[in-house]
């Protein structure tokens, strides 16, 4: 078919793409291979969407278009995105496979497009030899930073090689994942590298901050609703003990909420989020892994209590608002042990404001590391052993010459940490140059 980008935004009622969109669209209809790199937020769902659809020949009774995702709540949100596209496409066949859907029927076996989680898909193809994948032109990879976990990499590369090459395979994610290389030269042919830093009209408009937590309870997060008094807050846990806790508390006070983890059924999960999408609940619990591919646009704000391991998954917490150019906040909670953490995020050029909440108001704080270093810092130590040193026989302009050489030492500390900071910023961007550096020789 030869439908416009603009046909298809017009659809769907929008007026303009994203920078994302723009800069797939043709790449992917042309047919070659591509790595997309863009904020959670940002659009690309449809910027593979239209044109992996715009390819598709309807009047070949055989799957072509393969979307690979790493949740449930995913998989139907892409089948989702597809409905209203189907006018574009008559007799577009659609079919979403995750864990516990129905068995497939005799006459779902050859739709156009599957969208589905890997565990499923590789039961269905790989094992049963039910779902009939040996014609697929098209594969994408969505969410590829999760996909390509140690815990999912196995899964993935089952499927990959059972499926028939060749064919164009397309990786989108929010951030470039430390294996990706390796999966590129094992599976990708030439690709071409996508990556998007900024768009002004579309880049989820979120304000980081920062509180410090003196101790782990539910006192802190239940005085910061007091404050923000959200419309919907997304509150994430590390480790599911923490969030019943958290969701007992609640209970004792009387507070509506919901929570998503792990432990809940299919159907529990999904009524849920339609309590969610209804407005019933203003505050949901969760976990990292629960809430991947969850698109509420109703959350005003997203409180994280620590940090996660992965300072990736923090990326797509904060990107759980503020999404297709509206505004919200992340709320970071932090102790001791996230030092290192927050240090490597603000390196790699997240803008934390720093709170102290007290009195039932967010106070303004010094920059983080300032007020609430846990380390002595190498500079602190270095002007310590200066003020404190005795010096055999004081000389004239001693003071004067103490004074500069402190200033020195501060200045120099400085300029390390704008160089640290750029540095990170730089890294993302070496990754990728040095994939298609890679793809190039290839």
């Amino acid at each position: 078919m030869n439908i416009t980008l603009e046909t298809y935004l017009s659809t769907l009622g929008f007026k303009t793409p994203t920078v994302i969109q723009s800069k797939t669209f043709d790449v992917i209809l042309e047919g070659r291979d591509a790595i997309a790199v863009s904020k959670t937020g940002t659009g690309k769902t449809y910027a593979y969407l239209f044109p992996a659809l715009n390819r598709i020949d309807v009047t070949r009774n055989v799957t072509q278009l393969l979307i690979l995702v790493p949740t449930m709540e995913l998989v139907k949100q892409v089948v989702a995105a597809i409905q209203p596209l189907k006018e574009l496409h008559e007799g577009l066949r659609v079919k979403g496979i995750a864990k516990g859907s129905d068995r497939l029927a005799e006459d779902a076996l050859h739709p156009h497009v599957v969208v589905g989680t890997l565990g499923r898909l590789n039961a269905l193809f790989v094992e049963e030899a039910v779902l009939q994948l040996q014609n697929l032109s098209m594969v994408v990879i969505d969410e590829a930073d999760m996909m390509l976990e140690k815990s999912t990499i196995d899964d993935l590369d089952a499927l990959m090689d059972k499926l028939n090459a060749p064919r164009q395979t397309l990786v989108f994610s929010a951030t470039v994942p430390d294996n990706l290389k390796t999966f590129i030269k094992q599976y990708l042919i030439r690709p071409l590298m996508i990556q998007v830093d900024e768009d002004q009209l579309f880049d989820p408009k979120v304000k980081h901050v920062l509180i410090p937590l003196k101790h782990k309870d539910a006192k802190a997060v239940l005085a910061l609703f007091e404050v923000i008094r959200p419309y919907v807050a997304l509150i994430f846990f590390n480790h599911l003990d923490e969030l019943q806790s958290f969701s007992q508390a609640l209970n004792e006070r009387n507070l509506r909420h919901l929570a998503l983890h792990g432990k809940l059924s299919a159907r529990e999960r999904q009524q849920n989020l339609a309590q969610i999408r209804q407005g019933q609940v203003s505050y949901v619990l969760s976990t990292d892994l629960a809430a991947r591919g969850i698109d509420i646009p109703e959350i005003s704000d997203v409180i994280s209590v620590g940090l996660p391991k992965d300072l990736d998954f923090y990326v797509h917490r904060s990107g759980r608002t503020g999404r297709a150019g509206r505004s919200g906040t992340s709320y970071v909670f932090y102790s001791t042990a996230d030092d290192a953490g927050i240090r490597n995020l603000i390196n790699r050029g997240i803008a934390f404001e720093h709170r102290n909440l007290a009195q039932g108001e967010l106070k303004i704080l010094r920059p983080y590391g300032v007020a609430y270093a846990f380390k002595k810092k190498e500079a602190d130590k270095e002007i310590s052993r200066l003020v404190n040193s005795k010096p055999v026989q004081v000389k004239p302009g001693y003071k004067k010459k103490r004074e500069a050489e402190i200033e020195r030492i501060k200045r120099r500390k400085r300029r390390e940490m704008i160089q640290a900071s750029i540095k990170a910023q730089q890294k993302q961007k070496s990754k990728l140059k040095q994939i298609e550096k890679g793809n190039q020789h290839d």
